[in-house]
């Protein structure tokens, strides 16, 4: 979920972006996750919005491609993000100037379809659907288990 006119947003807002796009993940893999065979492949389809290159505090960045996250530290990391928001300390610099919300990818592999042209790109997006599901059925049938946690861009 994305709020297009609030690219840097209120803490209601970014608690619901959070609540969306991070916290219905976790709840997705504690509920779904004990119900995967040995060897299944997740693949989390998103935008281009969670990547690492969208940051500029070199902090964060740290923080995020630490070996040692887990996901305690993650929610705490979250958690400070949110509250920079609620009073105010929140600085806009410290993403990419047409970026929001970092994510944390969580599953095995994450595909990055590009801007597809459905309703939700409002009349935009330059990759029909057909073609955009490509790299997703790649990731599905034929990708190296190789590429566990891997962010793959729509052209492979």
């Amino acid at each position: 979920m994305l709020e297009w006119d609030a690219v840097y947003p209120s803490y209601d807002v970014a608690k619901r972006t959070i609540d969306v796009n991070y916290r219905s993940l976790l709840t997705i893999e504690e509920l779904l996750y004990p119900l995967l065979r040995d060897g299944a492949r997740v693949v989390n389809v998103s935008s281009n919005c969670g990547h690492l290159s969208n940051l500029r505090n070199q902090k964060w960045i740290e923080t995020l491609k630490s070996v040692d996250l887990t996901t305690d530290k993650l929610n705490g990391f979250v958690d400070d993000y949110l509250q920079s928001v609620r009073n105010g300390t929140f600085r806009k610099e410290d993403f990419a100037d047409e970026e929001e919300v970092l994510q944390k990818e969580y599953f095995d592999k994450r595909s990055v379809p590009g801007h597809i042209k459905t309703d939700m790109a409002q009349g935009g997006g330059q990759i029909d659907a057909d073609e955009a599901a490509k790299v997703v059925l790649y990731l599905i049938l034929e990708a190296s288990p190789n590429l566990k946690g891997t962010f793959m861009w729509h052209d492979r």
